[in-house]
């Protein structure tokens, strides 16, 4: 029996991986650019939700809308768009069925003609999106000490806790359910949705 071939937007998960960086950079005193919508062409279509130098969620959601009409068009079965806990962020994915005739060359066509649609249709608009809802640099180091407070408060060794910077705070999260709960709980409150 054949299966699916699920794929997810990995383009707008490498962005804001990127931005959230370079806000944790500039938080823990680091240096950072603004990225803006450097690194992208921006089409007629994103061009036109850009105008005015801001972007709504309704705008937002439209973009990501007609990406995934484009992927559609491609050949992929669009999932439905899903938001983050905080619904700061949408989520979105595709799938295909596995059939005898789907080759491994067709697929990666296929792929390379939905990041296409990607980048027609979202890459710009949601990096400006992302943007313009992230924390400011206070609000950053604020949320790494309410990470820090949040693990000490869960059984963490609070010397550990103090001197950590915000990977070695991931990384020690993940060894209790508790810790856990203190990262979404950073996750939704920074720039990057929880996705695991």
């Amino acid at each position: 029996m054949a299966g699916k071939t699920k794929h997810y937007s990995h383009k707008t998960i490498r962005t804001l991986f990127a931005i959230a960086l370079g806000l944790l950079a500039a938080a823990c005193g680091g240096e950072t650019e603004t990225a803006g919508t450097s690194g992208y062409e921006v089409s007629d279509f994103e061009a036109e939700l850009l105008a005015d130098g801001t972007i709504t969620l309704a705008e937002y959601e439209e973009a990501v809308t007609e990406a995934l009409a484009c992927i559609e068009a491609v050949g992929f079965e669009p999932d439905p768009i899903e938001r983050s806990a905080t619904g700061r962020f949408l989520t979105y994915g595709w799938s295909i069925d596995e059939t005898p005739d789907l080759t491994e060359e067709r697929l990666a066509d296929m792929e390379f003609e939905a990041d296409a649609c990607e980048a027609e249709h979202v890459d710009a608009v949601a990096n400006q999106w992302i943007l313009q809802t992230s924390l400011s640099e206070a609000e950053q180091i604020d949320a790494v000490e309410e990470f820090r407070t949040c693990l000490v408060v869960a059984g963490y060794e609070t010397e550990g806790v103090a001197e950590a910077g915000v990977e070695q705070l991931f990384d020690a999260s993940n060894t209790s359910p508790e810790g856990q709960s203190c990262a979404i709980i950073f996750d939704e409150k920074t720039v990057i949705p929880f996705t695991q």
